[in-house]
């Protein structure tokens, strides 16, 4: 691939695969309250961007996974975020991931959010500035 082709795929942004379903909304992570085992919303330990489950694999509830993000250096390279469902913990040591052909053919994550495809808690409330 062309440097030229390159930069358009970095300019673009993220992208989605087409077997990614909605997971988690973008948002602060909290620690956990060792003596209730709830979350402390006084204490914010990290951020964690939109994640989305990947039905290729048959346990895809286990772990949902970022939107894919092409390196803005090397060409053909890309990364992901992974969350595990099980542990509750945000891995922002993005992993390398690889693609088939050009990646111009997915929906962009900003596209995918823009048509509402983003889950939201039914307990989440917008506030108003």
């Amino acid at each position: 691939m062309k440097q030229e082709e390159w930069q358009k795929i970095v300019d673009r942004g993220p992208f989605v695969l087409p077997t990614y379903e909605p997971s988690r909304s973008e948002g602060e992570l909290y620690s956990i309250d060792p003596e209730t085992g709830e979350l402390d919303l006084e204490d914010v330990v990290g951020y964690m961007p939109n994640t989305y489950y990947d039905k290729r694999y048959a346990d895809y509830y286990y772990y949902s996974f970022t939107a894919i993000i092409p390196d803005g250096e090397e060409i053909g390279c890309y990364s992901r975020g992974v969350f595990d469902e099980d542990d509750g913990t945000f891995d922002d040591a993005y992993a390398d991931f690889e693609i088939e052909g050009s990646p111009l053919r997915f929906m962009t994550e900003k596209d995918f959010i823009a048509n509402n495809y983003v889950y939201h808690s039914p307990y989440f409330e917008e506030v108003a500035e």
